[in-house]
């Protein structure tokens, strides 16, 4: 009898091990993100978001233990780019960017745009004539930024949040703001100030945006949340998340050809 008594306690560990250990191998990812309404924000004290819901339920299938921070976008960013078992989203996927990261997604198509003062008139027919305006304000090191300076622009004021970025702008401190239509209208409202106050510029390009998972992170780990993110457009989850934001925000948020689209622009047509 002690012997059985023994044995199966050692047999279960035995049946358990390749689980547990491979538990134990498996990184604690820092989660990261920044402030940008609706995918990604604070609301009583708490993140959520589109894109948090998504990376939540991403990490509930790949079973990655971790807690989402919220920090400013130049420092997670800067995080991301240096140090190995970073999650960042969501972040514009562009072609400077492609090989410094893994990438997981894309999980929102969206459009750039420059943003003006209603009354100050500007309109461009080629966004690269925005060098002209005295000054331009983006938020510090994120893509927007990155292609402004890498097109030769000098007129550029970088700040650490959307919200000061649309406050300049609404104060005149600066005359354009490069956003996109999935959040513009949104930070404007989140700012206390009315759309109609505002017009599109100029058009800059279509983007999507996706997750970035830092260079020196298990390529496992990699795989792992593609193939979550694939089973999560395949079998429904993305359109229930996106149809329960749609009814949250009001707008038309959907699934189309495996990444979230925003129809009607969230009064960002002119």
């Amino acid at each position: 009898m002690f012997r059985v008594i023994v044995f199966l306690p050692l047999l279960t560990l035995f049946l358990l091990y390749p689980f547990i250990a491979s538990a134990a191998s498996r990184p604690r990812l820092r989660i990261l993100t920044c402030e940008e309404p609706p995918v990604n924000y604070v609301e009583d004290g708490r993140v959520t978001g589109i894109s948090t819901d998504i990376v939540r339920e991403l990490m509930r299938r790949t079973n990655s233990k971790g807690v989402i921070h919220l920090w400013p976008w130049a420092r997670a960013y800067n995080t991301a780019l240096h140090e190995a078992n970073v999650v960042l989203f969501t972040a514009d996927h562009t072609a400077r960017r492609d090989k410094l990261f893994y990438w997981v997604g894309p999980l929102f198509k969206k459009r750039w745009f420059f943003l003006a003062r209603r009354q100050s008139g500007y309109h461009f027919s080629d966004w690269h004539l925005a060098q002209e305006v005295k000054s331009i304000v983006v938020m510090r090191n994120d893509a927007q930024a990155q292609l402004l300076r890498n097109s030769g622009f000098r007129n550029v004021t970088e700040v650490g949040r959307h919200l000061q970025a649309i406050r300049m702008l609404a104060a005149g401190r600066a005359d354009l703001w490069p956003t996109s239509d999935m959040e513009a209208a949104l930070i404007v409202r989140q700012g206390g100030m009315a759309w109609a106050g505002f017009r599109q510029a100029a058009v800059i390009k279509d983007v999507y945006s996706a997750i970035i998972i830092s260079k020196g992170t298990a390529l496992k780990v990699v795989r792992d949340w593609q193939r979550a993110w694939d089973s999560m457009a395949g079998d429904g989850t993305l359109a229930l998340i996106a149809q329960r934001w749609s009814q949250k925000l009001k707008i038309d948020i959907h699934p189309q050809s495996r990444v979230l689209v925003f129809d009607g622009q969230q009064g960002t047509a002119e």
